[in-house]
């Protein structure tokens, strides 16, 4: 979800976070998140993230709708 406004947003959903050490498997991890953004000199910037909880695979799939 995300509340817009002309200078400030605030967004929750999940992310994913994925990383691989050479020779292994990737490893994926699935987090929700709320985020504070502000919008500086026509960008976009995070001022806050919460990296509330472990979410699933399932979860982040019911997101996009697959």
């Amino acid at each position: 979800d995300r509340i817009l406004g002309k200078d400030t947003a605030h967004e929750t959903g999940i992310f994913l976070y994925s990383s691989r050490r050479k020779g292994e498997e990737w490893k994926k991890a699935y987090v929700h998140f709320e985020a504070l953004l502000v919008k500086r000199k026509g960008k976009w910037l995070i001022l806050m993230e919460f990296q509330k909880s472990v979410a699933s695979e399932k979860e982040w799939k019911a997101l996009s709708g697959n």
